[in-house]
């Protein structure tokens, strides 16, 4: 994370888009790099090719982060999180030590998205308290 993430914290989310996405045959869905946009910035999460490791930085505004890269497309199975708050953010790490996860609530402090770096892509993951 090269940003305080408590300049986000509690803004609302305006739209999520994801780079160069691949649907597998189960239905289930990759990308390359994700945009989470805010009224005056965008949070992108992409992965290390070597490492597998999660990348989170902040940018000025969608178009000066999709200018020059095609691919970007929106992301309507998160449209539900969109007109929510931010809400905390947590970095995971595998056992070998690279931080190749990220966990997104948009409730207070109830996570509910889980983002992995799995083969050079971001696999999604739905988490719900059992």
């Amino acid at each position: 994370m090269n940003f305080n993430y408590d300049a986000i914290h509690g803004q609302k989310v305006t739209a999520f888009f994801g780079r160069n996405r691949r649907s597998g045959d189960d239905g289930k869905f990759s990308c390359e790099e994700v945009a989470i946009c805010l009224p005056n910035s965008v949070a992108t999460i992409s992965v290390t090719a070597n490492t597998d490791e999660i990348v989170l930085r902040l940018c000025e505004d969608i178009t000066s982060l999709t200018s020059g890269k095609p691919g970007w497309a929106a992301l309507s199975q998160f449209d539900e999180y969109v007109g929510a708050e931010l809400g905390w953010c947590w970095m995971g790490k595998n056992y070998l030590g690279y931080e190749d996860t990220i966990v997104f609530s948009f409730a207070g402090v109830e996570p509910q998205i889980a983002i992995c770096g799995v083969a050079s892509f971001l696999w999604f993951y739905r988490m719900q308290r059992v």
